[in-house]
């Protein structure tokens, strides 16, 4: 019967760690992003509903954020918060207030706002003080 020399043990048990380590890493792989979570649970037919609650867990566990001050240096417009305190929209009414937030959203936020997403970030901006 031949002897297993050290090379071949050490062979073997290198080829057995890379096994069990791809095996591992392939069961237990999971996402970054709020994407990647998407992209790997996507896999497959999806009822609506079942859509709707894939979506909302990867939103849950991955948020995405939108910097909406820097959104506005990028448009080359004033921050919200800097519209805000001007003299001028002080001056205006309650209803007022509100079009121009809204017109604020539509035309300088809007636009850079993922469109699955923009929903819920409107909700939370023309809610936000």
């Amino acid at each position: 019967m031949p002897r297993a020399t050290p090379y071949l043990l050490g062979l073997t048990v290198v080829i057995v760690a890379t096994v069990a380590g791809v095996a591992y890493w392939s069961f237990h792989k999971t996402a970054l992003t709020y994407d990647d979570c998407m992209l790997e649970h996507l896999k497959g037919e999806k009822s609506p509903l079942q859509l709707q609650l894939i979506a909302q867990s990867c939103r849950e566990r991955y948020p995405v954020r939108f910097d909406l001050n820097l959104i506005a240096k990028q448009a080359g417009t004033k921050t919200w918060v800097e519209v805000q305190g001007g003299s001028e929209y002080q001056a205006l009414s309650d209803a007022d207030k509100l079009a121009v937030k809204k017109q604020y959203w539509s035309q300088i936020l809007e636009p850079w706002i993922r469109e699955d997403f923009r929903t819920e970030e409107e909700r939370k901006f023309l809610s936000s003080r």
